[in-house]
């Protein structure tokens, strides 16, 4: 039998929580494509993030959103949000799969053709790439 430690329930029951609850569906997390889950994801990870009622000054949102709570609320939300971001990014690289993939319905696509979707797939991912960069130096 495979044991799951409460922290990764507790993660997925705040993730649950965020899109029941706050209804953060996964196109309104798709809209986040600045970095913004994770940016938000790093405010609550921070020590003593849960002292402080005033949102730090790279918090991505309006201050209403800051709901800080105990620390280890804080590090579970934390990791939900990068939960979000994580599965954001991979409904990213399937689309841009799936579009690849389109290029030649009923039929194998040539070399040439499979470069293509490969330039356009990295060409689509690469400012998501640059932006998560800049994220995780702030880090």
């Amino acid at each position: 039998m495979t044991h799951v430690s409460q922290a990764r329930l507790d993660i997925a029951a705040e993730r649950a929580r965020q899109r029941e609850a706050e209804g953060y569906s996964l196109e309104h997390d798709d809209a986040h494509v600045g970095g913004e889950l994770a940016l938000a994801a790093a405010c609550y990870a921070r020590p003593g993030a849960g002292n402080d009622p005033v949102p730090p000054a790279d918090w991505p949102w309006e201050a209403s959103a800051w709901k800080p709570k105990t620390r280890r609320c804080d590090l579970v939300r934390a990791a939900a949000l990068n939960d979000a971001e994580i599965e954001r990014l991979l409904r990213l690289i399937a689309r841009a799969a799936d579009a690849s993939a389109q290029l030649a319905p009923g039929g194998v696509p040539s070399v040439v053709e499979q470069n293509a979707a490969l330039i356009e797939a990295v060409t689509q991912c690469a400012p998501e790439m640059t932006r998560l960069r800049g994220v995780n130096a702030k880090i």
